[in-house]
């Protein structure tokens, strides 16, 4: 109640709001570093005296700035005598945005949960079944390691950091069947388990949440950016191609640049609206997730 006019009061074109309950984050775009920087006093100004004339205090000591760029570039913002330096990373509501958004930070993050879930479900695993143990992982485990992962966990992610995931994606299984001496194999595993890979979760997410915001038209903002990035034209079975409109390495990181490659795999008609979202979920599931469909070959 008290930031919904928050977004109207500061939101344009190279300004973005978002806000969670009393934390609100600022998003701006610019050509320049001194551009941005204008903006981002400007804006931040804004910010503070709309908060306080609704009765807010406001906590300058805890605002943070992160300016998204390749190189670790220092900016200081100057608002009411206050200078705010920038720092290479940011924390939004348990993810951590590094400056490059290479998510080198997060990874480590889900890892280091991923081996204390591992840790203490090793301890009870003698007194259940198989089947109880990877409930409780799906539960426990997998809910933890891929929080946020739609944020996060997508296809441009380095390789160093697809095999720290999967390194502890496999330990999880092999305690889930018990195969301490490493003898299946990392396919037989996903098999038996029925468990994605993180990166066919990975795939699967992004094409999930596209579809989602393509049908729905919400959040229009992020819809408008992947129209602008669609064509239709010369593919077959009306399957859309996105094209990148990235111009620099850290702007593959944006939603409408990464995931051409994924909507290459997909063979079902959903761009013209003709599956429900049910239907929809299961045909993603039959596309990227390998397991589903060995297990209806050999029943």
């Amino acid at each position: 109640m008290y930031c919904r006019n928050l977004i109207k009061e500061l939101g344009s074109d190279d300004v973005d709001i978002v806000t969670y309950a009393d934390d609100s984050y600022v998003v701006v775009r610019g050509n320049s570093m001194d551009e941005i920087k204008l903006k981002a006093e400007s804006t931040m100004k804004k910010h503070f005296k709309f908060l306080e004339a609704i009765g807010m205090v406001v906590n300058r000591s805890k605002t943070e700035v992160t300016y998204f760029n390749n190189k670790i570039l220092p900016l200081e913002l100057k608002v009411e005598g206050i200078t705010i330096a920038s720092t290479p990373k940011l924390k939004v509501l348990g993810l951590t945005f590094n400056h490059n958004l290479d998510w080198s930070e997060q990874v480590k993050t889900s890892v280091i949960k991923a081996n204390t879930c591992i840790k203490r479900l090793s301890i009870i695993r003698k007194f259940m079944t198989a089947e109880t143990l990877l409930r409780l992982m799906t539960t426990f485990y997998f809910s933890s390691v891929y929080y946020g992962a739609t944020v996060w966990m997508n296809p441009e992610l380095k390789e160093k950091h697809w095999k720290s995931l999967e390194m502890v994606h496999y330990r999880a299984l092999r305690l889930a069947v018990g195969d301490y001496r490493r003898l299946r194999s990392r396919d037989t595993l996903n098999l038996e388990c029925k468990r994605a890979t993180p990166r066919q979760w990975a795939s699967y997410i992004t094409a999930s949440t596209v579809i989602k915001i393509l049908r729905s038209g919400s959040p229009l903002v992020i819809k408008n950016r992947l129209m602008k990035t669609i064509c239709t034209n010369a593919r077959k079975q009306h399957r859309p191609h996105f094209f990148d409109l990235s111009i620099k390495k850290i702007g593959r990181q944006a939603l409408s640049n990464r995931i051409g490659s994924i909507f290459k795999s997909i063979n079902f008609d959903w761009h013209n609206l003709n599956l429900d979202n049910d239907r929809i979920r299961v045909e993603l599931k039959r596309t990227f997730f390998p397991y589903i469909n060995l297990t209806n070959t050999t029943s």
